[in-house]
């Protein structure tokens, strides 16, 4: 049977089962003339009964036989019975024998020379510095435990003079930065200012050129001749050069953040 053949044979099935769903087998379908002679002639081939497909025969095989040997085997003669009068010998169960480990004392471990690591380490990276003693965590535990006693009110500000997407993203990770160590703090797009901003900043970082050039923040700013220190208002003031140069120079970031961990503990 071939594919059309598969296909009209899968149709005619669907249909039989659509006439049966919707009518009874009393009812009266009108239909024309070709229609009637195809479904008649697929009613009378389907009632014949289909021919079994002739298997091929396959021709039997015998084996010669082969002689076979019988080996007869002698049956063992019987057990003398044994006399149940007499007394039978018991085994005795065997005495587990243990053997102690002797425990000895622990030598003192000898205390290990490293000069020769350590003269390794001075040649090939002068950079590290080796130490003797393990080194007190005291003031990192102070500093951990900081968080508890500050101002929960209290942050710092970054000001934003521009929007280059590299000068956001540094301001934000520097922000996030003193989240984690030190204070809540926030960037501030310099149209966003306002002058209450600083009633409860511990701190304010800017550009100096954006802070110069803006008469609201240049009315505010002060600075110190004595110690160098610049002012906002009442809260210190940390200037930044250009953010272009602390993105081509990342040496740069190292005595600013130093700058900022210093005015955050000293208050």
């Amino acid at each position: 049977m071939n594919q059309i053949q598969e296909e009209f044979q899968d149709l005619i099935t669907l249909t039989k089962k659509l006439l049966s769903e919707e009518h009874t087998s009393q009812d009266w379908i009108f239909t024309d003339k070709q229609t009637y002679q195809s479904m008649k002639e697929y009613a009378l081939q389907a009632g014949k009964p289909k021919p079994k497909p002739k298997t091929p025969s396959t021709p039997q095989y015998s084996p010669p036989r082969r002689k076979t040997s019988v080996q007869i085997q002698r049956k063992a003669p019987p057990a003398k019975p044994t006399n149940l009068h007499e007394p039978q010998a018991i085994e005795k169960p065997r005495e587990q024998v243990t053997h102690e480990i002797e425990r000895q004392p622990i030598k003192d471990l000898k205390k290990e020379n490293f000069q020769d690591l350590r003269k390794i380490m001075q040649e090939k990276h002068p950079e590290v510095t080796v130490v003797d003693k393990i080194l007190d965590d005291q003031k990192a535990q102070e500093l951990s435990q900081k968080w508890k006693a500050r101002d929960p009110e209290s942050n710092v500000i970054l000001l934003s003079f521009d929007q280059d997407p590299n000068h956001l993203q540094f301001l934000r990770r520097l922000a996030q930065a003193i989240e984690d160590h030190h204070l809540p703090s926030k960037v501030i797009q310099i149209d966003h200012w306002d002058e209450t901003l600083l009633k409860k900043s511990r701190l304010v970082i800017g550009v100096e050129k954006g802070i110069s050039e803006d008469p609201r923040l240049k009315e505010l700013f002060q600075e110190s001749g004595q110690d160098g220190k610049h002012l906002l208002g009442s809260a210190p003031l940390i200037l930044l050069q250009t953010i272009g140069q602390y993105l081509q120079d990342p040496k740069l970031k190292a005595p600013l953040w130093k700058a900022i961990c210093e005015i955050l503990q000293d208050g």
